[in-house]
């Protein structure tokens, strides 16, 4: 079996059959509801049910990565690599590189003592993007302006 599935809520409604099919079966949700015609246990987070086809259900635990950031660099709108992090005045995409980053929130520190970004229109203070929560697993692009150094 392989299908992974990832949200805040994820509801079944089953009335004859449900299946599927795969290499592996994950979920991670906050909240579960599986409203079935036939009796049917749940159990809490943490756990995975795999529906065996002669034994039955059986429980075991999940055993989740955890999230990494693996590298990071900087490119033009146009995705080519840049050897620096760009001229004043330009825009550019901070890319990084990851396992499970989705839904995860991380200040990251783009320290530097020649230039400053901005981030949607926001100077960053002390060159921390904080609170930013990313929107996908593996490639995530960010958009910043790099603008002059502040002088404290």
């Amino acid at each position: 079996m392989g299908i992974f599935k990832k949200a805040n809520n994820i509801y079944i409604t089953v009335r004859d059959t449900y299946t599927i099919r795969g290499g592996t079966s994950y979920e991670e949700a906050e909240e579960v509801t599986i409203t079935a015609t036939e009796e049917i246990e749940l159990i809490s987070a943490d756990k995975v049910i795999m529906q065996g086809l002669e034994g039955g259900v059986q429980y075991g635990t999940v055993n989740k990565e955890e999230p990494k950031i693996i590298m990071n660099y900087f490119t033009d709108l146009n995705d080519k690599i840049l050897g620096n992090r760009g001229k004043i005045g330009e825009e550019v995409y901070l890319v990084i590189e990851g396992k499970n980053l989705a839904g995860k929130e991380a200040d990251l520190d783009l320290t530097d003592n020649e230039i400053d970004f901005e981030y949607k229109g926001e100077r960053l203070e002390n060159d921390i993007l904080k609170g930013y929560v990313f929107k996908n697993d593996k490639t995530e692009r960010i958009k910043l302006k790099i603008i002059e150094q502040k002088n404290n």
